[in-house]
């Protein structure tokens, strides 16, 4: 029995290899946890600390252990501080005093370490946030898209790029939404030839979408269609022939505006026919106008330039009969210009009022070139150029007009009055002219009525006669008539006696 007794005390006092010793010796393998849904990170990050505090340590015995089941059932008719916290507050609890806890680290270099970490995780987060917030008003104005609002997309889309001016994807988006929500009522306002309310779209447009770089180069393009849609149906359709002097500078004008963005306006063209299907027919129509006007240009414009240029000269050095073949030559050689005759009627009044210049007063080609009327600017300007040669002063000029209409009127007395005050100064030789013109008429007049019964009588009539200019004497022009009546009626008498 003492042997066994010893031997169950020797086994007894062996020592013992207790689990503790293995785990000891073979830590427990760090755990992976897999995520099967979104989930916030605090859960990743504090779910393992979590169920740690809620285990004994190894260094714990089994009294504390009793004593801490004998706790925990005591309390469950109580409720618990902990569990009445919500689960979000005990795990930011967690990570703030992790995040304590480092930056606390006495260590340097372990504390930098955890700052690079902590700013670099924050860095992704801010990113991953931006993303996201990207992605999430994408899709909204895509689905807008294809719902077919684009007035919404398009304001859901400019409210992210007042803060996003740069993002390329919402551009891109907001550019389609606003072509696709102006295109039918724009090419139903160029089908009705209503240009400028045209117009108004695409300015409106402009105004209300100053954000986007990329759409306004496209807006720029669909003005320049207006006008040159706005020229074609003002001059009557390709088909019409030029007008000189009406529709070169237009022509040159519209097809300089393609040219200096050629290759872009091409692209654009095609990317707003991507974009907006719809815009076909106006896309086929304007390129088949530009080849036309392209054409005109090269084959009639250059002719056109050059007569311009020699009619300035005739008209400079003094031989504007010469145009007179010029032009005849000119409308020979292409009939598809217009405009020839107006400029050769001009030729003409322009001639009969150079012949009058030598010949008459500065009152009376004031007069005559009102009634001239060109209306082909080479011969505006080259009469307005003679007139402010000639023309008197404005207040110079409207007191010979006064005299001139008193003298017409019959104010024979009040027109001399008005002559004799203005002979003085730079325009005595003018006003003494037309005094000694208009008193010599008075006199010649006063002459005849006082040699009626005279035997000269019809010799002082003829004189009369002859002093008269039937636009500026027309007051005595008018007596004429009365005084044949009367040497009728006399002869008649001397011939029945």
């Amino acid at each position: 029995m003492e042997g066994s007794e010893d031997q169950e005390l020797k086994i007894s006092d062996r020592p013992s290899y207790s689990t503790n010793r293995v785990d000891r010796l073979h830590p427990e393998p760090a755990k992976t946890t897999f995520v099967a849904s979104a989930t916030s990170f605090l859960d990743i990050f504090c779910i393992d600390e979590e169920k740690a505090g809620n285990q004994p340590t190894n260094g714990e015995d089994s009294s504390s252990a009793a004593s801490t089941h004998s706790s925990q059932s005591s309390a469950k008719d109580q409720p618990s501080i902990s569990n009445t916290t919500p689960r979000w507050i005990r795990k930011a609890k967690i990570f703030l005093s992790e995040v304590n806890n480092e930056l606390s680290e006495k260590d340097p270099k372990k504390r930098k370490r955890f700052r690079i970490i902590l700013a670099t995780t924050a860095g992704t987060l801010i990113l991953a946030v931006g993303v996201y917030l990207t992605s999430n008003h994408q899709q909204e104005i895509e689905e807008l898209l294809e719902q077919g609002h684009y007035g919404e997309a398009v304001s859901l889309a400019n409210e992210y790029l007042e803060k996003n001016p740069e993002n390329k994807e919402i551009k891109d988006l907001a550019t389609e939404s606003l072509l696709k929500s102006i295109m039918p009522d724009w090419i139903a306002q160029l089908d009705n030839h209503a240009f400028a309310n045209a117009n108004g779209i695409v300015e409106q447009a402009k105004y209300q979408n100053p954000l986007n770089s990329d759409l306004l180069p496209m807006l720029k393009l669909l003005g320049w269609i207006v006008d040159m849609e706005e020229f074609i149906y003002k001059r009557g359709g390709l088909d019409t022939p030029i007008t000189i002097y009406k529709h070169e500078n237009s022509i040159n004008s519209l097809i300089e505006r393609w040219d200096s963005e050629r290759t872009n306006n091409r692209r654009l063209m095609t990317h707003i026919l991507t974009l907006a299907p719809e815009f076909k027919s106006v896309y086929n129509q304007i390129f088949s106008s530009l080849r036309t006007l392209q054409n005109e240009k090269a084959a009639y414009l250059t002719a056109i330039e050059k007569l311009k240029t020699t009619i300035k000269e005739k008209l400079e050095f003094n031989k504007a009969k010469e145009l007179t073949s010029i032009f005849k030559e000119f409308s020979d050689k292409y009939p598809r210009i217009n405009g020839i005759d107006n400029l050769q009627s001009d030729l003409e009044k322009y001639l009969t009022f150079q012949a009058d210049i030598g010949q008459t007063n500065a009152i009376h080609i004031s007069k005559k070139i009102k009634t001239l009327a060109p209306i082909t600017p080479p011969f505006k300007e080259k009469l307005a150029e003679l007139q402010a040669a000639v023309m008197l002063p404005p207040k110079i000029n409207e007191q010979f007009q006064q005299a001139s209409e008193a003298w017409q009127s019959g104010q024979i007395r009040q027109s001399l009055s008005l002559l004799k005050s203005l002979n003085h100064g730079e325009w005595t030789e003018l006003a003494s002219q037309r005094l000694q013109r208009n008193t010599q008429i008075l006199r010649n007049f006063l002459t005849l009525k006082e040699a009626q019964e005279s035997d000269n009588y019809r010799e002082h009539l003829f004189t009369f006669y002859n002093s008269l200019d039937p636009e500026q004497d027309i007051y005595f022009h008018a007596f004429l008539p009365k005084i044949l009546n009367t040497i009728k009626r006399k002869l008649w008498l001397k011939r029945k006696k």
